[in-house]
């Protein structure tokens, strides 16, 4: 049987269609190190925070609340959220708010100087970004200290729909006008674990995870039996990939960078 490492090393290389180089080494050792450093069901929250609309900013401040201080940036802020529900002083970036300047992280970086900021919050939006990897480096370059980023499971929402034989959904799926904006990115949990691991040490700008959370919100009475049944029957990536709603994770620069 593969190592993890071994196993991340050919699975997103698809016979030289997708990745021609080489994975780094110490990359993939950081894989294999964090992946036991942050054992998954020790940092599963069930939680469900209400109103819905609002679970991600209260998830936010609920659990990693004390790196909130300080100048905060909140890219991808749809409406005010940070400012008028968590009552934090931040800027606010987000092309679809129409109170904000302009802006298109598609066409140019975060209009910011290096380090300009304490914490930088990017909550559900990197999947929306084509560039996705360039976008994360540049919410650590703006970063002085900590960013904390959030992204959803695609997967959990696909086995979903699936189940049920439809689809409803506009972010995935080839509608007849193109859309304005929409998921750009399908992965799940697992992917998501080794693109920040893996990050962690070959990134332009190195950094050290401080917290994450894997979400699986308790939202009616049958998940407060399924969820725990399902742990004993199902394997862990199981559990992790098919799901968790919502992965969270606050990572920290080091110093110097």
């Amino acid at each position: 049987m593969k190592s993890i490492a071994e196993q991340v090393a050919t699975r997103y290389i698809g016979a030289g269609r997708y990745f021609r180089g080489e994975y780094k080494k110490d990359g993939l050792a950081a894989i294999v190190l964090l992946g036991k450093k942050f054992p998954f069901y020790k940092n599963v929250v069930y939680k469900f925070y209400q109103p819905r609309k609002f679970q991600r900013y209260f998830l936010t401040d609920d659990q990693f609340g004390k790196f909130l201080e300080g100048t905060i940036l909140d890219v991808g802020s749809r409406e005010d959220t940070m400012k008028s529900v968590l009552k934090r002083n931040a800027v606010l970036v987000d092309k679809n708010n129409p109170n904000l300047l302009p802006f298109d992280w598609e066409k140019a970086d975060l209009p910011f100087p290096a380090n300009s900021f304490d914490t930088v919050v990017c909550l559900d939006t990197l999947e929306h970004i084509n560039d996705l990897h360039r976008s994360f480096y540049d919410l650590l370059r703006v970063s002085k200290h900590y960013v904390i980023i959030s992204l959803p499971n695609p997967w959990r929402k696909t086995f979903k729909r699936m189940l049920g034989g439809t689809w409803d959904k506009g972010d995935y799926g080839l509608p007849p006008e193109k859309p304005f904006d929409r998921h750009k990115w399908f992965f799940n949990t697992e992917d998501i674990e080794y693109f920040i691991f893996y990050n962690s040490v070959t990134s332009p700008y190195p950094y050290e995870i401080r917290e994450l959370r894997y979400h699986i919100p308790v939202t009616v009475r049958k998940h407060r039996i399924m969820y725990p049944l399902a742990r004993l029957i199902l394997p862990e990536r199981y559990i992790k990939n098919l799901f968790v709603n919502t992965f969270f994770f606050v990572i920290e620069k080091k110093n110097g960078k």
